[in-house]
């Protein structure tokens, strides 16, 4: 067979218009194994799962068939008449792992963070949902008397003991001309109950229900009547008493403390009367806060006293004077959060429902803490880390940890309990047109995906996964031992997973670190991370970068059996990103076979709105490069035009279509063709080009395309 001819159905056609649709959806409403817990810029299991299926299947194979297998039962060690092996060399959540399994490989992960490894090990574990059951009740039996105590309030119209739904509170500094507090009020709304809404007003001090579309738009008080005007854009503050302005960040520094925080007004529902309705923190309020504040000094924190390192994601938080991650909850969240910690440690069960019922908690750390804003439009708590970053922000909502919906403890046990209901019944989702609009439709596929796993690459023979915690770089499997390496490598500068996951690092390694060594260092590893971090270029720089990923790359392929092929998906909207992973390919003596654009994400969420924002993953398919000949500049522009075409015109031109794309396809084109040729590329002149000309040339091209799609 020549060089050039597809052995894998991969190189030849992938489903990219198709999936993207399957995708987008999928994104609204991940399957449940992916809710467990969150980890950041996790693909969706449709992508993976059909990518793993086209790597196996032969280039003869039809769309009908591919559609077929996609949507069954599909045993790819019965279909090929061996078992398959992955390699997936930066795990993260596990999407590889879980859908290699599905489809019927032996799987092995490695992953250097210790929460994303200890996720997937969850994640595949088998379970006794029963056994789970008893242990959530027995939980409910023994917390639920103590802590539903530290969320009651009194409702105003009854004068009787309510239920506590939510807080909201703001940051105050001093102001730097008067010396008097300024709370960083940046807006007013409050929430929406029912057919109301409500805001909070700082001069009668008191919340007021308003129509429901105005809360974010109103002008002034509806009943003192005084404008309603912010102290704080998020920079900049204007001191109400003095009318003073200047930089919040500067008056912290004057302050040389983090802001304190003002409780300001209270979502409660009273079961006597049926009110449901905002208040103002009475005495019962701060006396019950006051005392969590004292039961919080004898809890044991000393994990959550570990300094904040300096990074591109931390800055914000340092920037406000927090130094250790105890300051980035308040004295009821530091208590309640310790006391289910302490629960589940007592508790008598199994270390496999121990660790779920962690798990559990570790997840609703990110909606339990002084980051957590509340959005009125969408009413409702978010992330603080929607942005993938510490939101540090000015202004933050605390919920009833416990059981208080979205973001509580008893909420996330649910989703752990779908997830491993999941794990023994997959399905995938099938949209079909139903009036005007499409509905889902679940295809159970019979593909059960429980597995013991073994952690050690010596007891490869010993279980269907393996999962390593460690780097990569020192990965180290029998030669020609793996099928095929598919990965969705480190996203260059995008994200700092060890800063961000520090900050559920620092509640479970106490109760973990007696049985892994992964959790026994203070924070997770960072030293080892591939990554651009710009506040550490010196040591974390672009070149860093691509050194590391080609001795990854590299190392694995020491272990790839000699037809094996290198999948990788990836996603960036900078140039500089995409030259630096293909120079790490080109390093690494691999070729691009195939380059395809894949929607990969929805516009719901807040780092994937704005018009420069890339929504799509490359699904890239490499092999070991074999020298194609020589080729000129011009033949190698004209190839990269024609394929571009035809990868864009597979695009939705109203929702696709943006300059990012269009710029991603052209530079994977680009490499691709350059890539097949590499070294013997030449200019004009007769001159080499280099990597960098390929990038410049590239930017070009696209700008040429943007101009005639235009």
């Amino acid at each position: 067979m020549s060089v050039d001819q597809p052995t894998r159905l991969i190189e030849r056609w992938f489903p990219a218009r198709e999936l993207s649709e399957i995708i987008s959806r999928e994104k609204r409403a991940m399957k449940p194994v992916y809710q467990m817990h969150r980890w950041f810029a996790r693909r969706a299991g449709s992508e993976f799962r059909a990518v793993i299926l086209a790597t196996f299947l032969g280039p003869e194979t039809t769309e009908d068939e591919f559609w077929s297998l996609f949507y069954s039962g599909t045993n790819l060690a019965k279909l090929l008449g061996y078992k398959p092996v992955i390699l997936d060399p930066f795990m993260g959540g596990g999407t590889t792992i879980v859908e290699g399994l599905r489809l019927g490989c032996k799987v092995i992960g490695v992953e250097l963070n210790p929460i994303a490894w200890f996720l997937v090990k969850k994640e595949i574990e088998p379970v006794s949902i029963e056994e789970f059951d008893e242990a959530v009740l027995r939980l409910k039996q023994t917390l639920s008397p103590e802590i539903s105590k530290y969320y009651t309030t009194i409702c105003p119209q009854c004068g009787r003991e309510a239920e506590f739904l939510r807080a909201y509170w703001v940051r105050i500094i001093k102001c730097e001309s008067c010396f008097k507090d300024v709370p960083l009020f940046q807006y007013f709304a409050l929430s929406r109950v029912g057919e109301s809404g409500w805001i909070y007003c700082p001069n009668c001090q008191g919340p007021h229900p308003v129509e429901k579309d105005r809360g974010l738009s109103l002008k002034t008080c509806p009943n003192c009547g005084e404008t309603l005007k912010p102290t704080s854009n998020g920079r900049k503050y204007t001191c109400p008493y003095c009318g003073h302005s200047g930089s919040v960040l500067n008056a912290v520094r004057t302050m040389a403390k983090k802001p304190s925080e003002q409780m300001y007004a209270i979502l409660f529902h009273c079961p006597n009367c049926g009110l449901t309705a905002h208040k103002v923190p009475d005495e019962h309020d701060y006396e019950l806060y006051n005392l969590c504040s004292r039961e919080v000094v004898s809890i044991d924190i000393s994990d959550l006293r570990a300094q904040i390192r300096y990074g591109e994601d931390t800055k914000r938080v340092l920037a406000y004077g927090i130094r250790e991650f105890h300051e980035l909850f308040n004295h009821r969240q530091l208590l309640v959060l310790s006391k289910i910690k302490e629960a589940i440690i007592k508790l008598d069960v199994s270390a496999n429902i121990r660790e779920l019922l962690l798990l559990a908690l570790s997840d609703i750390i990110e909606f339990n803490n002084t980051m957590v804003p509340w959005t009125y439009t969408a009413n409702k708590v978010e992330s603080c880390f929607n942005v993938h970053n510490y939101l540090f922000t000015q202004m933050y909502a605390e919920i009833n940890a416990w059981s208080g919906g979205r973001g509580s403890f008893l909420n996330a046990v649910k989703k752990i309990r779908r997830g491993k209901i999941y794990a023994k019944k997959p399905f995938e989702r099938i949209y079909k047109k139903r009036g005007r609009r499409k509905s889902p439709t679940r295809v159970y596929t019979n593909d059960p995906f429980e597995v013991k796993p073994t952690y050690n690459i010596e007891s490869l023979t010993k279980s269907d996964a393996i999962l390593i915690c460690g780097s990569a770089r020192r990965i180290n499997i029998s030669r020609h031992y793996v099928d095929a390496i598919i990965t969705d490598p480190p996203y260059y500068d995008n994200l700092i997973y060890s800063g961000l996951s520090d900050l559920n690092y620092v509640w479970l390694r106490s109760s973990l670190k007696q049985y892994y060594t992964c959790f026994q260092p203070s924070l997770t590893p960072r030293d080892e991370e591939i990554v651009v971090d710009w506040t550490r270029s010196s040591i974390k720089g672009p070149d860093r970068y691509v050194r590391d990923l080609t001795h990854v790359f590299k190392r694995c392929l020491r272990a790839l059996k000699a037809n094996g092929l290198v999948v990788l998906t990836f996603h960036h909207r900078k140039p500089a990103a995409w030259t630096a992973l293909f120079k790490a390919l080109l390093s690494s003596n691999l070729s691009v076979r195939a380059f395809w654009p894949v929607r990969s994400e929805g516009r719901c969420y807040p780092h994937t709105k704005g018009r420069k924002v890339i929504l799509h993953d490359a699904v890239i398919v490499a092999r070991r490069r074999r020298n194609m000949g020589g080729i000129g500049i011009r033949k190698l522009k004209n190839k990269c035009i024609e394929e571009a075409k035809i990868l864009l015109r597979e695009l939705d031109p109203d929702n696709d279509l943006n300059n990012s794309i269009i710029s991603m396809i052209v530079t994977g084109s680009l490499f691709k063709v350059y890539s097949t040729h590499y070294p013997d590329v030449y200019d004009n002149y007769g001159r080499r080009l280099l990597i960098e000309d390929v990038a410049a040339l590239a930017q070009a091209i696209a700008r040429e395309l943007i101009t005639t799609i235009s």
